[in-house]
């Protein structure tokens, strides 16, 4: 009995509780001096956060503590509105999950960046296009000041990605909604 109990408690003392991943020290720094050389860290921080873990809310959490950006979080999602937002270094993110209909979901994220580190529209997709792995991946028509493509990760939805910029800075839109089924016309 007594070599079952110590048995016990030293089991106990070698089962500990999951560390939960602590923030990095902020590492990212984006240059006002040389805003070009921003866009591979802007479109890394993109794909982290709003391509590969918008639709998870704790992927996203996880995502944007280990991303090595400064964030802090100035809007929570609540019942009046799905939005949670964060002040980051040099500008916004927001990031949005909505339920639209049963098991389908509209997912929403954005980064706006101040101009000052800014790099262009070109700089950023150029960044960004080899992240983005989809045959289904296409050129969408848009304003000539921004960049719209589209794909298809699953039949069930549809995703839109927008870089454009302006007086106000860059930014970045990605959406995921339901996708509207294609329908073909008899004798087409």
């Amino acid at each position: 009995m007594r070599i079952a109990l110590l048995a016990f408690f030293a089991l106990a003392a070698c089962q500990r509780a999951p560390e939960v991943p602590k923030a990095p020290a902020v590492t990212v720094r984006l240059s006002s001096e040389n805003p070009q050389g921003n866009a591979a860290a802007i479109a890394t921080f993109f794909k982290k956060t709003c391509l590969d873990a918008s639709g998870d809310q704790g992927a996203f959490d996880i995502a944007l503590r280990s991303a090595g950006w400064e964030v802090v979080r100035v809007q929570t999602a609540n019942a009046d509105s799905p939005i949670n937002g964060w002040q980051i270094a040099h500008g916004q993110l927001y990031q949005s999950l909505a339920e639209v209909s049963r098991g389908q979901r509209l997912i929403d994220c954005h980064i706006a960046l101040d101009p000052a580190v800014s790099p262009s529209v070109e700089a950023v997709r150029d960044a960004l296009r080899p992240m983005i792995r989809d045959a289904s991946l296409r050129a969408a028509p848009g304003d000539a000041r921004q960049v719209r493509w589209q794909w298809r990760p699953r039949p069930d939805a549809e995703n839109v990605l927008t870089i454009g910029a302006g007086p106000s800075g860059l930014a970045i839109h990605f959406a995921s909604t339901p996708a509207v089924p294609h329908t073909e016309t008899p004798g087409r």
